[in-house]
């Protein structure tokens, strides 16, 4: 952003006596230092970070959690398919997409998820052995 010489930068719409830093990554908003919230790497306005912690734990996040534990009881499909929606949510809780209380579930299908893909393999080389142990 170019801007003229002697023009003072935009000021921070709940500061307005300091001049901004930086642009919300989420929503774009210049925002002064004392309102920039860090999640991750990422610089947040108050607002997109008040929005990130609002809500409880989106439906995909917990459908994660509960496919990656059946997994592990019944099938190993149902823990792919929470691994890849606990994938899926945590980048859209890094991006501020979903409520943050999500985190936990969707960690919980992705560990879950490689659980089954490590039991899958174990499976399926036993039960190779076993084949060829036979023969």
């Amino acid at each position: 952003m170019h801007e003229a010489p002697g023009t003072p930068p935009p000021a921070c719409p709940f500061h307005p006596a300091q001049g901004t830093v930086v642009a919300c990554h989420r929503c774009g908003v210049l925002t002064c230092v004392a309102c920039l919230s860090l999640s991750g790497a990422r610089g947040w306005c108050r607002s997109c970070e008040e929005h990130s912690r609002r809500g409880p734990a989106s439906r995909r996040a917990v459908a994660s959690g509960v496919l990656g534990s059946v997994g592990l009881c019944c099938a190993f499909a149902p823990g792919l398919l929470g691994l890849a929606l606990g994938y899926a949510e945590l980048r859209s809780i890094e991006r501020g997409d979903s409520p943050r209380a999500g985190r936990e579930w969707a960690k919980a299908g992705v560990v879950l998820g490689w659980m089954n893909v490590l039991m899958a393999v174990a499976v399926g080389l036993v039960s190779g052995w076993m084949g060829l142990s036979r023969s």
